[in-house]
């Protein structure tokens, strides 16, 4: 059943039995449908079962889309390897500073084309945007293998960066707009395991192949093998209903039902709202909730950080760098598993504290000196605790934020976490490694640290956060600022459905399916 999310969008719980039976109702008396329902009658959602169609959808974007997106990324360890005399960063004579600066231009370009292909796939389709994305990428990556120098070099990563960056946020949108509501946790949540085995490929095939441009040719392979399957991925319906081209959201929802082998209910669809009320930026700062979004956005920008810094530390850690990689990789499975059980245990702040003071505690101990078998120990250690630290942050901020400032709230998380990937390769190839790792465990600690300003959030629904103009016009932004007011008990926030154009990116994939974040991770 759709809920609101955090991030102004949905967020996606079990329906009880009455729920349940109530849709069911609506859809059997041929009331006018909204998208949700139908994908649910034709989903299997009511159960919790994903039907064929989501299955396949599910490998389709895992494997080509998700795996080509990780190879892009996680392959700059070997790629950049200085060790390596078949690499990038020998065959262009680069300098330690350099090499950081190659990870960082693919970053940028990720924060700069995220919301502009976004905005694209708002305006022309999700469909034509998403392939055209990764066709754009995989195009510019094959021209950085014949680069002549490396500002050339550097030029095509920073706009293959634009590319990945983008079509990762409208992969995302598409998974979660072609699934029964019910379903978008466990299936974006299943996307942080392709990212696990993307990367434990990578480091495997990049053992069998070390020169860098045959290596770079076959990141590009998964996403050119996508490419063939553009006819059999359909549009997403909710867009063709938002846009007005209900004839076409219904063929497609016809064509689910059949590949499901679930009847289609019968009725017209309803077509949805596009949007919900603007937020002022500038209402983040406002006094009641200054400390929550400044301490959230260093959360964001820390986890980012100290992500991707050990994730391309893999080859200071002593030993192979092709093993380091592997573990790096590996710790990230039972990562998700524990902190899935944790923040509902423990809670969203205090699993957030564990995490992040485990990851720094972990990297502080690097730096004060350890043998390479205990570096690498405390390494992975690290690892675990940042992925998981990774996903509690898409949960808080998707609970967190007040209703009206949801969408620009979960956007200035991911410009924050931008700007922490952006720092992350420049840290770990200008500094010695005991001084980087001294770096990113001073952030993990004291992310650690900003949480304890934070409220908890478990059990709180988000319709219990209410933004409202401040008449004595105290405070910034919109109206003179804003307060928080609890809504009664009765009282129902209206679901908001932003474009994700207004979400603004996406992570590595670290998120756990409870909002459109940037991911993974």
């Amino acid at each position: 059943m759709a809920k609101p999310r955090g991030d102004g969008g949905l967020v996606d719980v079990p329906m009880g039995e009455d729920e349940a039976h109530g849709v069911a109702r609506a859809v059997a008396g041929g009331a006018p449908l909204e998208v949700e329902e139908v994908l649910t009658a034709i989903g299997e959602g009511y159960t919790l079962r994903a039907g064929p169609f989501q299955r396949r959808l599910l490998l389709f974007m895992g494997l080509f889309l998700w795996t080509g997106l990780a190879f892009h990324l996680m392959s700059l360890v070997f790629i950049l390897d200085p060790t390596n005399v078949d690499s990038a960063a020998v065959h262009f004579h680069m300098t330690p500073v350099q090499i950081g600066l190659i990870g960082s231009a693919i970053f940028l370009g990720w924060a700069g084309g995220a919301p502009l292909w976004t905005w694209l796939a708002d305006r022309n389709g999700r469909r034509k945007v998403m392939f055209g994305a990764i066709l754009v990428a995989e195009l510019l990556n094959v021209v950085a293998c014949v680069a002549p120098s490396f500002p050339v070099y550097a030029f095509m990563f920073l706009c293959m960066g634009a590319c990945t960056g983008g079509g990762g946020a409208v992969v995302y949108c598409m998974l979660v707009e072609l699934s029964p509501p019910a379903l978008r946790g466990p299936v974006t949540s299943l996307l942080n395991f392709f990212w696990v085995y993307a990367s434990i490929l990578i480091a495997c095939v990049a053992w069998a192949v070390p020169h860098w441009q045959v290596l770079q040719l076959i990141c590009s392979l998964p996403g050119f093998a996508a490419l063939a399957f553009y006819r059999w991925v359909p549009e997403s319906p909710r867009y063709l209903a938002v846009v007005g081209r209900t004839d076409e959201a219904m063929a497609v929802l016809r064509r689910i039902a059949a590949d499901n082998g679930r009847p289609m209910p019968a009725g017209e669809l309803k077509k949805p709202s596009a949007s919900g009320p603007t937020g002022n930026p500038l209402d983040l700062l406002a006094p009641s909730i200054r400390v929550w979004s400044l301490a959230l956005f260093f959360c964001w920008g820390a986890a980012s950080m100290v992500y991707y810094g050990l994730s391309f530390q893999a080859g200071d850690m002593g030993g192979d760098v092709h093993a380091n990689a592997i573990m790096l990789a590996l710790v990230e499975a039972p990562s998700y598993l524990a902190v899935m059980w944790g923040v509902e245990r423990l809670g969203r702040r205090l699993s957030m504290i564990v995490c992040f003071a485990e990851a720094g505690v972990c990297l502080l101990v690097i730096f004060l000196g350890a043998q390479d078998g205990f570096k690498t120990a405390m390494a992975v250690g690290g690892k675990f605790g940042i992925s998981a630290a990774f996903v509690v942050v898409y949960v808080y901020a998707g609970e967190l934020f007040p209703t009206s400032v949801r969408a620009v709230g979960l956007g200035a998380c991911n410009i924050a976490s931008r700007l922490g990937s952006v720092i992350s390769p420049v840290v770990v190839r200008a500094l010695p490694p005991t001084t980087a790792s001294l770096i990113f465990g001073l952030v993990g600690v004291t992310a650690a640290g900003l949480t304890f300003l934070l409220p908890e959030t478990k059990g709180r629904k988000t319709t219990d956060y209410v933004v409202t103009a401040s008449a004595r016009g105290e405070g910034v932004g919109g109206a003179g600022g804003v307060e928080l007011l609890a809504a009664g008990d009765g009282e129902d926030a209206a679901v908001d459905m932003r474009p994700i154009g207004e979400l603004n990116g996406l992570d590595h994939g670290g998120g756990d399916g409870d909002g459109d974040g940037d991911e993974g991770g």
